[in-house]
Formats: C-alpha cells, structure tokens, sequence
C-alpha cells in the first residue's frame, strides 16, 4: 500500500517520523525528486532505525547520515531541492485484516516538526493547488504538452539538477526551450507535438544502448542500475522510466524484470509462466508478477487477481506449498478472463 507525502523545504528543514514496524514486513520510505530520481531509501532492507529524521536542505550533496549526527535523530537526510516526494510502501497480503493493520503503520509516517533556518528562503512555499490552475492544467486548455512545460518551468528554478556539474548546461538548455524566470513561452517556429515525438524516439533509442539493460533469459530483462531509480546525467532513461514506472526504486532497493514485446492472449488461448524456481529475494523483501494492461493500468478482472507472489498461496504441481523454499519448477497461467479458470488452477 502506498502513501504520499510532499517535502517542502523552501524556508525550513523538516524531521519526518519512522514507526517502529514489524520486522517481518516489506517496506520503504523513499525520498524522490520531482523528477523521479529515488535519491534516498529508509527501510527494512537497509535495517532502517525508527525514529526521528532531519531532511536537510544541502544545495550541493545528497544522502543519508547515521553517525555524527546531532542527538535525539535516528537520521539526517541531505537533499539538493526545493521540493521533493515520498511515495512510502507498506507491503499487505490484500485480506481485510491486513489493510487495517497496514493502514494503521501509514498513520506513523508523517511529518513531526520543523526547523527554521537563518536564511532567506530558496523558494515559495510548495503550493499544490497550482494544479488546479489553468495553465497547469490539461483539461483546461488546448494542449497538454504546453501544460507540462508550464508546470516545469514554475519548478525548474528550484530544482535543479542534483548532479551539480550539470546545472549551467541543463539552464541553458532550458532557456533555449522557453523557460524564462518560471514561466514557459513556446520558442517561435517551434512544434510542442513533434518535440515530444522526437523526445520519446530519443529516449527509446537511448534504451536501446549497449549497457543500458540486461537480458536475463528467454526475453526478460531489467535496466542496469544508474538507468533506473537514480539517473544521475541519464536524463533519455529518466523520460522514459517516467512515461512508464514513474518513481521506480533505485536498484539497491527495487528490480523490475520485464518482458520484451506486448504479451498477447488471444482468444480462446492462454499464456503459461513457468519458473524453474522460485524467485531469490532478500531477506524481508518479496516478489510478485504483475500484469499491466496497454494504458500502464492493472487489469481488471472478476477475481480481483492482479499479481501472483510470495504472499499467493502457489504450490508445486504435487500440492507442496511454493513458500516451503523447494528449489523446482511451477507455473502461472495467464488467460482471459471470459474463460473460467480450470478447478485445479483457480486457488494456486
């Protein structure tokens, strides 16, 4: 389960809260620019503390500190922008019981005080009823293209790279793209659409790249850590990983394998998963393979199955239960959902 929280540290430091939390269960609570760089990770796979945590304003570093720190922090976080987000992670087995619980563990994440600093302040105060606004909204006028440079060009100036050798040229770049004292006016001469078709052949073809993904056998691969999750000076793997997997974690947290091409299941026919094994996976993590449909959206179904894991009650052909640990084969099966499940798939 997820939960937003947005970092406004235009004029003060914050210190968030981290509850104690069972240590048996999945989760993280990850700091991420508005780009969707995943700059910081607290959880349970980095043995995380609970406890107070300072998010500091730093212009030129970024990371946490767990020593030589001031008393009474479990923490502090160095963070190169303005505004930031966490979109923290609960992991729940989806039976009602388990949501109440998990819903209760959200309630400890929260934001406890703040901390003045003596400076003047870097920004105006994070307002997030400019969403609301015309320009920044793609309902309300004809282009949603000119909304979302409208949008950056309110936030780019407090936000800059946090890859500080990139800052002059990034500004530059923006300037040239209409990007003037927060507000964007679009270059004469210039087209919005084929700037964003140029954009995404750009980006694909960058994904394409030697290095840039793995294969991992039998058409699944995952993108290669500094490509995903942290970007650094990738800003071709970071457009793309937004238009799909916006706030995807860095690698050291978080793999997302993926499958080449669209799976197709075609009419009266199915697709069967078959894993030699079961998925190795860190101490208190988890796994899952989950089905998204065309618009990035799960699929909806009558059995309200979207994913099978860890946390699925899966067995081996013979009826032992997949979460015993054997190191042998089962399988999933993928079919439409006009077809009613065979007896002996439905519970496994």
């Amino acid at each position: 389960m997820y939960s937003i929280l947005f970092i406004d540290l235009s004029s003060d430091d914050i210190v968030v809260n981290i509850p104690e939390m069972p240590q048996d269960r999945y989760w993280v609570f990850p700091i991420c620019t508005p780009y969707g760089d995943n700059l910081i990770n607290i959880g349970n796979l980095g043995v995380s503390k609970p406890g107070e945590y300072l998010i500091q304003y730093d212009p030129d570093n970024y990371g946490l500190e767990t020593e030589n720190i001031p008393d009474g922090f479990a923490g502090v976080i160095k963070y190169p922008m303005a505004y930031g987000l966490v979109n923290s992670r609960i992991l729940t087995d989806r039976s009602e019981e388990d949501v109440e619980i998990v819903q209760k563990l959200q309630l400890g994440f929260n934001v406890s005080r703040t901390i003045p600093r003596p400076e003047p302040p870097i920004a105006p105060p994070l307002d997030l009823t400019m969403f609301t606004k015309p320009e920044y909204n793609d309902g309300n006028i004809s282009s949603c293209h000119e909304a979302v440079m409208k949008v950056a060009a309110a936030l780019a100036p407090y936000n800059p790279p946090y890859v500080t050798s990139d800052r002059d040229w990034v500004a530059a770049e923006l300037r040239k793209a209409g990007f003037n004292n927060g507000t964007f006016t679009q270059p004469r001469g210039s087209n919005l659409t084929a700037a964003v078709e140029l954009a995404k052949k750009t980006s694909l073809a960058f994904m394409d790249k030697p290095g840039v993904r793995q294969d991992v056998g039998n058409d699944w691969f995952i993108v290669s850590e500094g490509y995903i999750g942290k970007f650094d000076s990738h800003y071709e793997a970071r457009y793309q990983i937004a238009t799909t997997a916006y706030l995807a974690l860095d690698p050291s947290e978080s793999v997302y394998p993926f499958h080449e091409g669209d799976l197709v299941v075609e009419e009266g026919k199915s697709i069967l998963f078959t894993f030699p094994e079961p998925p190795k996976i860190k101490d208190g993590g988890f796994w899952s393979l989950t089905v998204y449909g065309p618009d990035q959206d799960l699929v909806p179904n009558d059995m309200e199955k979207y994913m099978v894991g860890d946390r699925s009650n899966l067995t081996f052909p013979d009826g032992t239960p997949v979460a015993k640990g054997d190191h042998r084969e089962f399988q999933v099966l993928l079919q439409a959902s006009g077809i009613e499940p065979p007896t002996n798939w439905t519970a496994k």
